[in-house]
């Protein structure tokens, strides 16, 4: 039901084949493509938050929102980091 999910146990991350492919059961997906990347780093988040323990010691942190959050401004966070030359 999920357009993605993120097993810490096999350290894998598996995105819906629709995102890829057209249309979502009873949506219309305009542009897959954004729609998988989008999926993909929300995902990539989550595995980060498992790998650093997060996910185990911190349910408020760990949360959707939270993830939602990390996703929508990491890539905005990145080009600001290396406009200041902080990061390559």
């Amino acid at each position: 039901e999920s357009d993605g999910s993120c097993d810490k146990t096999t350290k894998s991350i598996r995105i819906c084949k629709t995102l890829s492919e057209g249309p979502k059961s009873h949506m219309e997906i305009q542009n897959p493509k954004w729609q998988r990347d989008k999926v993909l780093i929300h995902e990539i988040i989550h595995a980060f938050m498992f790998e650093s323990g997060l996910a185990e010691c911190h349910d408020r942190i760990h949360n959707e929102q939270v993830v939602d959050w990390f996703a929508l401004q990491m890539p905005k966070m990145v080009k600001v980091f290396k406009e200041l030359k902080l990061i390559k």
